[in-house]
């Protein structure tokens, strides 16, 4: 059975009943809306999955915590409105033994709304209904059924928890609870009397209560409230005496008078359901099981559910009770007057709760630091007699060090920390060794993703059942401390270390924790009852990090935002009372820096940008933007020439070439006034964080995870320029484009919400002309990690391009030859950030221009030319820019030898196709030996090494299989095959498929890799395979093992790193696999035929289809998985081979297998290859 089990409930404001809102009466008081939901909003809204919407809501409320009280008014109108008017029946018992109905979920999901919204008495009143229908039902608890039943009752057990907790906050006043009126009397009466109805029959049976949890709940409020309902006579359960030290078998530290062990148990659980929910006997089981292990400290607070009642009455059950340690809270999060008794109240309260005479750690949690009655508040605390040791919660240096100033001694400060909150490493850690306080410290294992099951593991669907909200908001600390990618990284190292140590890597973690002389335990997540790791914990005191753990570590952390998330987030606490250490900044974007701009690097784009503005004109044109402003028309008509260019209108050569501009006459009488300066804002509505997208934590981390592992694939940006800040302000479409594709890899259920930003954003740039750096980035960017069926690839490379050239970069001067106007860093970058976009254009235009056969649009310019050189100038992008330029001299290369090549189609040019050959291959020999030995440096990253060989690699083979061709071809006449071209053509193809398996599939970021990548593997793989088809037996049989092996090979490393069935790499292991296999059963049919009709039985001739072939695989190259043309356009028939003999061997494949276009078209089909389009086929479209 499936519960929603969502995240823990916060209570924002007190609302009325449910009863007394009356939709009609309230709606004609309402105020009119004053907007409404357009359609393309509400098409979202209508059509987003529900974890989707889940997670918009979740981005929108962490932006912006004042949309809550909306969201709360909205969902109580909501629930009002879809009031059921009967409870339908929640159970079966037609197989025997009960069964939920589909209905159950439905009523829990609401009561469980009912308890957000505040409307405890409400969520009572349809739980007492809900546990009615319990009373006549029976069970064998000994059989499966009976325990999955039981396990059922368990999470509405822990929903009367929860509904329990929420009327007690309706309850709660700043002089204490207020008494219940005679109507919550009632309804809280009912529910008591169906519970203990419940229980005797129960006990009658002979069976455990299955709600005892709630039942105990239930009369603790009618005990505290002083209600009229009289609180139940029932034994007196002893109450322990306090904790007595004694010397723990585990590592161990001085907390006040006490010796306790180095590790607590925190039971937060028990706030909420969402974390699983158990029995009490199930629970009680597992605690003993901890304390028999040594685990005997236990943290747990005023508003964790029962948590209190829960570890009180085991503990007062024990006969060891004294080695039990209990460290609670009393948390203000309401304004209060503090007083003596205010303060002797809530302590008795505590104590009542968790049966003891005494509390031996009381943590002290205060809301609002502006209310300065927490240092007199904790003071009471510490003076209290019934209180052991006073600790604190939550508090950040200052206010620490403020109470612990005034004179109140605290032993502890409990605050999250890990290796993935930093925080308390900035102030925090000296505070506590100047005052001798400890950190009890939670969060230690990162909401369970600091886990061997994490490692190697894409970013999870965070509203998956098994999701729990601890997971929730740490996946979201994940994203702003690095993202998830430097988090594998992590994770990887202390899988080496676990590995080393023969422990997990929990307990690396939960080590270098220790390890900090400030902290004198960590607190480790309890689920009482639902799952346990004793003996995983315990192994963290087992060993200790040597130098070498602590340096890969250390290796790691240094580069994540650490300082960054102190500067942003705040110090120890600060994420819960929204402050941050300096000022209040807006979308975290303000004069003082950012959250990317981290305090131990370079000054950023963003810090330049400020000097630079202060240094420009007020009317200058920002760098990359067309300047559209009029040129000097004074002497537009004097001092041009007579061409069209020239004579007509200057203003249709600045991007606006319009017939309006082309038929005005030139105002030489009067300047043109100033233009107008863009407002900076204009293209904040665009904004995905600003359109409530995402949130901008997740849009942080899904930027740095782009430039982290997207980037040096494409070397596309400036990491020291191209920062969150600088992006979000310069461009909304190329932020959005790169937010699209990285959460294409990252945070799949973000996907199509920011890839149909990302199209509307290119739809408006289109329709106004828009100029700019950025936007070409974007458009580069779209494109290279496409949806499966994307087919514009050509057209927007090419719109892109002329662009450019509007922008006047077909004129861009080599490095050598331009003066730089200015000196200062950002000026350099930006100015670089043109001519880097302009060489990867070139790179792309070329490329496409030789997958596709069709002609290029860039020239080579000067600086082209020079590229060769452009990598060591100052400020390059380290490797990113030396990839750069060795693609461009292979291009260089390639388009002389694709010019050269075209004359050598005709039979009488063979020999001159062969010498072709040689010096190709003496060129792509001198550009591998001056490149490749650049990328062996050890600052290179993986990525770009990898690239490099490969793309070296496909162009020797694409360029040698124009010589194989022609060889083939000649071979038909009897004239023996170019053992050359057939090397340097599989060998290439061979290496491309090794490089996929032995070097970038070992690094685990095949998954990263754009479309190119992709086009490429499946063109290695087809032409082998033709290849195969193509070649006599005698020069096949060694080939064929070699070939099919490395294309196995690729596919099974493309299948261990895909994450669904149609990411690319899924895609691109079904195609491989397929056509190793219909290429067995093709060669299978050819043998057939060989020995039905004999190797000399005459074939009609058949005009070739390789050209069909060919050309059909020709389309946009823009798909995700486009195979370019292995040689140039074929014009003349029958190529390769036929049944007469290749070199004296008469090959086993007759002419129509090879030849045949249904063949050939139903081969790659069936292997997942559409012909016509170029594209892998999904899984579904596979014939069956």
């Amino acid at each position: 059975m499936k519960t929603l089990n969502d995240q823990s409930i916060e209570f924002p404001f007190i609302a009325p009943h449910l009863g007394n809102m009356d939709t009609e009466q309230n709606a004609a008081k309402s105020p009119a809306k004053a907007a409404h939901v357009n359609m393309m909003t509400d098409c979202i809204i209508a059509n987003m999955p529900a974890d989707g919407l889940r997670s918009i809501l979740r981005g929108l409320l962490g932006e912006n915590t004042s949309n809550t009280a909306g969201l709360t008014k909205l969902a109580a109108k909501y629930l009002a409105n879809t009031k059921p008017s009967s409870i339908p029946e929640l159970f079966s018992t037609s197989g025997g033994s009960p069964r939920p109905t589909s209905d159950l979920q439905r009523i829990q999901s609401r009561y469980r709304c009912l308890m957000g919204c505040g409307f405890g008495f409400e969520s009572v009143e349809l739980l007492t209904s809900v546990i009615q229908q319990i009373h006549n039902l029976e069970w064998d608890e000994r059989t499966a059924e009976g325990e999955e039943f039981l396990d059922i009752l368990a999470t509405i057990d822990g929903d009367i928890v929860q509904s329990i907790t929420a009327v007690q906050k309706l309850l709660l006043t700043s002089s204490g609870m207020r008494p219940m009126n005679t109507e919550d009397s009632k309804t809280i009466a009912t529910l008591r009397e169906v519970l203990h109805a419940c229980r005797r029959i129960a006990v009658a049976r002979g069976q455990d209560f299955p709600c005892d949890r709630g039942l105990c709940c239930l009369e603790k409020l009618i005990e505290g409230t002083g209600s009229e309902i009289q609180p139940l006579q029932r034994n007196e359960i002893r109450r322990t005496n306090g904790f007595r030290s004694s010397k723990s078998a585990l590592e161990s530290f001085q907390l006040g008078p006490a010796e306790v062990p180095r590790m607590f148990m925190g039971l937060w659980q028990f706030s909420s359901p969402a974390w699983g929910t158990a029995s009490r006997s199930k629970i009680d089981r597992h605690f003993r099981k901890h304390v028999d292990s040594g685990l005997i400290a236990y943290d747990m607070a005023d508003h964790y559910g029962d948590a209190e009642v829960t570890f009180g009455q085991f503990r007062s059950g024990q006969e060891d009770s004294e080695k039990i340690y209990c460290a609670t809270k009393w948390a203000v999060f309401e304004p209060i007057q503090v007083t003596k008794e205010v303060v002797d109240a809530n302590v008795s309260e505590r104590l009542t709760a968790i049966n003891s005479t005494s509390v031996e750690l009381l943590q002290f949690h205060w809301q609002d630091y502006n209310d300065h009655q927490y240092v007199e508040a904790a003071r009471l605390i510490e003076m209290h007699p019934n209180v052991q040791s006073l600790g604190l919660c939550n508090f950040d240096s200052d206010h620490m060090c403020e109470i612990l100033e005034s004179g109140v001694k605290a032993v502890s400060n409990q605050v999250q920390f890990s290796l993935i909150d930093l925080r308390p490493t900035f102030r925090m850690a000296e505070s506590c060794r100047k005052h001798n306080v400890k950190l009890l410290t939670y969060g230690s294992l990162c909401g369970g993703f600091l886990a061997d099951k994490w490692v190697g593991k894409l970013a999870p669907n965070l509203f998956d059942e098994n999701m729990t909200p601890s997971h929730r908001k740490y996946f979201e600390m994940i994203n702003i401390w690095g993202g998830w990618i430097l988090f594998q990284e992590l994770l990887n190292i202390l899988a080496k270390i676990g590995s080393k140590h023969n422990v997990s890597v929990s307990s690396a973690a939960i080590r270098w924790v220790l390890d900090h002389d400030y902290v004198g335990a960590v607190i480790i997540g309890a689920r009482m009852g639902i799952s346990e790791h004793i003996d995983e914990n315990l192994k963290a005191f087992s060993f200790a990090l040597d130098v070498e753990d602590k340096g890969a570590i250390q290796s790691v952390l240094n580069r994540s935002r650490a300082k960054d998330v102190f500067e942003a987030m705040g110090d120890c606490g600060a994420e819960y009372r929204q402050i941050r250490r300096k000022a209040q900044r807006s979308n975290a974007q303000t004069e003082s820096g950012s959250i990317a701009e981290s305090l131990n690097q370079p000054p950023t784009a963003t810090h330049l940008r400020g000097e630079m503005e202060r240094q420009t004109p007020p009317n200058a044109t920002p760098s990359g933007i067309l300047d559209t402003s009029p040129p000097q028309t004074s002497q537009s008509w004097v001092s041009e020439g007579l061409q069209q260019v020239g004579i007509l209108s200057r203003e249709a050569q600045f991007g606006k070439f319009s017939l309006e501009n082309i038929l005005s006459v030139p105002d030489v009488l009067r300047p043109h006034p100033p233009p107008r300066s863009p407002t900076p804002s204009a293209d904040s509505f665009n904004d995905p964080i600003t359109c409530n997208m995402l949130s901008f934590p997740v849009a942080l981390g899904l930027f740095d995870s782009f430039m982290r592992c997207l980037n040096p694939y494409i070397c596309q940006l400036d990491p020291k320029l191209h920062t969150f800040d600088y992006v979000r302000q310069r461009s909304s479409f190329l932020l959005t484009a790169i937010l699209s594709a990285s959460s294409k890899a990252f945070h799949p259920a973000l996907h199509p919400t920011l890839r149909s930003h990302t199209e509307n954003l290119l739809g408006r740039v289109f329709t106004r002309g828009a100029k700019s750096t950025e936007i070409v980035q974007a458009i580069l960017i779209f494109t290279y990690w496409k949806e499966p069926a994307e087919i514009r690839t050509w057209l927007l490379v090419g719109y892109a391009i002329r662009m450019c050239i509007e922008l006047g970069w077909h004129e861009l001067k080599p490095v050598t030859q331009k003066p730089r106007n200015s000196t200062d860093e950002l000026s350099i970058r930006e100015a670089r950030n043109i001519e880097r976009t302009w060489l990867v254009l070139f790179v792309y235009d070329r490329s496409l221009s030789l997958q596709l056969d069709k002609p290029w649009m860039i020239d080579q310019n000067n600086l082209i030319s020079k590229a060769s050189e452009w990598y060591q100038e100052e400020y390059a992008v380290t490797s990113g820019d030396l990839l750069l330029s060795a693609f461009v001299c292979l291009r260089l290369i390639s388009a002389e030898f694709l010019e050269l090549s075209s004359s050598t189609k005709s039979d009488s040019q063979k020999f001159r196709s062969e010498i072709l050959s040689k010096l190709l291959n003496t060129e792509l020999n001198a550009w591998e030996k001056d490149w490749l030995p650049k990328f062996e440096d050890e600052m290179v990253p993986p990525p770009q090494r990898f690239l490099v060989n490969f793309y070296g690699l496909h162009l020797r083979l694409l360029l040698n299989s124009y010589t194989l061709q022609q060889s083939l071809k000649a071979a038909k006449t009897g004239s023996a095959v170019s053992k050359s071209a057939l090397w340097q053509c599989s060998s290439s193809a061979i290496g491309m498929l090794e490089n996929i398996s032995k070097v970038i599939g070992p690094l685990k970021q095949l998954y990263f890799v754009q479309d190119s990548v992709h086009v490429m593997t499946a063109y290695a793989s087809i032409f082998l395979i033709k290849l195969l088809l193509s070649l006599p037996k005698n020069l096949r049989s060694d080939l064929e093992t070699q070939s099919l092996q490395a294309i196995l090979l690729s596919s099974d490393t493309f299948s261990e790193q895909c994450a669904t069935q149609m990411t690319g790499c899924a895609m691109q292991a079904r195609f491989l696999k397929n056509l190793v296999g219909k290429y067995h059963r093709l060669k299978s049919h050819a043998s057939n035929q060989v020995r039905d009709h004999g190797v000399h039985s005459h074939q009609p001739d058949i005009p070739t289809s390789l050209e069909s072939l060919h050309n059909r695989m020709d389309t946009d190259v823009g798909t995700s998985y486009q195979v370019p043309r292995p040689v140039q356009s074929y014009q003349d028939t029958g190529e390769l081979t036929d049944t007469t003999s290749i070199n004296g061997s008469t090959p086993d494949f007759s002419t129509d297998l090879l030849h045949d276009k249904e063949i050939w078209d139903g081969l790659l089909t069936d292997a997942g290859f559409w012909m016509s389009e170029g594209n892998l086929l999904s899984d579904n479209s596979l014939p069956r």
